[in-house]
């Protein structure tokens, strides 16, 4: 190969590298591509020793940055999914859902329902003071029928396998033929047995008015 031809290679090898430089800068910077492959073939592509070596730094220093750049945009895509997803929200839904479901079941009378949504121990703390266990809550609610139910200002709260559920009751309600109505706030705890949130206890207090 004369000079003239040594050269007119020489310029397409460089033409060539520094398109594959600018491409693999481009596509690391954009997506993360690892950058080893670029670097490689750095050292194949030229027939001349100096060149290769030209060029195999500027492809070492345009991977450096390459490397700079990929744990920023690894970290700032973990912050979104972390923002995106906070820690615990899908198991306050869940225990929203369940304690919405119990007030349905109670407004309605469905003692099946309450037998599915309630602890084996589950001890109610009535406004005057006195407690419940579970059969003794299912059977007054036999006795109780409802004219009006409303449960708002909810807010719940999640600790492993334990969740709060607080929030307030108005209802009016007929129970042994005795009417009655008023506002309580109550204060539900749930636990996690095998996978399924249960309610464990309830204590209410009624507010004046």
């Amino acid at each position: 190969m004369n000079r003239q031809a040594a050269g007119l290679a020489g310029c397409d090898c460089r033409v060539r590298l520094e398109r594959q430089a600018r491409s693999a800068c481009v596509a690391a910077a954009g997506s993360g591509a690892i950058f080893a492959c670029a670097v490689l073939q750095a050292g194949g592509i030229c027939g001349n020793q100096e060149e290769s070596k030209m060029k195999r730094r500027d492809f070492v220093l345009c991977g450096a940055a390459a490397g700079l750049l990929i744990p920023a945009a690894g970290a700032a895509g973990a912050s979104r999914q972390q923002k995106s997803q906070a820690p615990g929200a899908d198991e306050q839904q869940v225990l929203l859902a369940r304690d919405n479901a119990w007030g349905r079941a109670e407004k309605e009378g469905d003692i099946a329902a309450l037998e599915q949504l309630l602890d084996e121990h589950f001890m109610l703390v009535d406004f005057d003071g006195s407690t419940y266990s579970k059969a003794q809550y299912l059977d007054s609610l036999r006795k109780t029928r409802f004219d009006s139910y409303l449960i708002s200002k909810q807010l719940v709260r999640h600790w492993g396998e334990t969740g709060i559920v607080t929030g307030e009751w108005r209802a009016k309600w007929t129970f042994e033929d005795k009417e009655d109505q008023g506002t309580l706030r109550f204060t539900a705890v749930f636990a996690r047995r095998q996978g399924v949130w249960l309610a464990v206890a309830e204590s209410v207090v009624k507010l004046a008015g």
